[in-house]
C-alpha cells in the first residue's frame, strides 16, 4: 500500500477509535476514490481492521483491480448494499459489530438492506 493510502487509512483508523466503530462503511463516491483510488461508479467501500473491502460490480473489475491493489476486491451480482449488509451480518455473529456510515450519502432503505 502506498504512503498516502496508508497515511488515509491510519486517519480512518483514527476517526473510527473515536466513534467507537469496529467498521466503516463508505458509499459516497468521493470518498471512496479518496480512500483506495476507485474511480468507478458503483461501490461501497467496508473498511474492517487493516483492511478495506470494495464492493462493486462485474463491469469494473479490471479497472479495480488496477486502481485499487491495496484492497480485497468483492465482485457482487446483487444490489451492492445487500451484498454489504450480508458481509458485514457474517462477520458479526460471535459480536455484535458498530458500524459507521456516512448519513448524508447512504438512505435508510439502503442501509435497511
Amino acid at each position: 500500500m502506498s504512503m498516502v493510502f496508508e497515511d488515509r487509512l491510519n486517519r480512518v483508523h483514527q476517526a473510527m477509535a473515536e466513534a467507537g466503530a469496529d467498521a466503516l462503511v463508505l458509499t459516497h463516491l468521493p470518498n471512496i476514490f479518496y480512500l483506495c483510488g476507485f474511480s468507478g461508479s458503483n461501490a461501497i467501500v467496508v473498511v474492517l481492521g487493516d483492511v478495506i473491502y470494495l464492493f462493486t460490480d462485474g463491469r469494473y473489475t479490471i479497472q479495480a483491480q488496477e486502481e485499487s491493489p491495496q484492497t480485497r476486491l468483492r465482485i457482487v451480482r446483487t444490489a451492492l448494499a445487500g451484498a454489504c449488509g450480508e458481509f458485514l451480518a457474517a462477520r458479526s455473529s460471535k459480536r455484535r459489530l458498530r458500524v459507521a456510515f456516512e448519513a448524508a450519502s447512504l438512505n435508510v432503505a439502503e442501509w435497511s438492506r
